[in-house]
């Protein structure tokens, strides 16, 4: 499944000027776990990095690497997360690379 006919991320280019609210995180998720309904492992996943995020035992840098990896090739999802990284850090949704601060 390439594409989400519901579009629960609209992608952004200002993914820190506005606070981010608990339905864009759910919106988020939701669109996560409907591009890989037929690989739940990449959701199961990424749901585990946002959880070791959560505990502590990563860092958010480890989160962008990640994560970059996890949805390359899927620049919707990629360009969606940017909105929950910190202020200038950045995934380029159509490469995966990712931007550190300042570029």
């Amino acid at each position: 499944m390439n594409g989400n006919p519901k579009s629960p991320v609209s992608p952004t280019s200002n993914t820190t000027t506005r606070p981010i609210k608990v339905d864009d995180a759910m919106n988020y998720l939701d669109a996560v776990k409907y591009q890989f309904i037929e690989k739940p492992e990449v959701y199961n996943c990424f749901l585990n990095v946002m959880k070791d995020f959560k505990h502590g035992t990563i860092e958010a840098s480890d989160v962008i690497k990640k994560v970059s990896r996890l949805f390359h090739g899927h620049p919707v999802l990629l360009e969606g997360f940017n909105q929950f990284l910190p202020a200038g850090h950045r995934i380029d949704p159509s490469t995966g690379a990712i931007q550190p601060p300042g570029r």
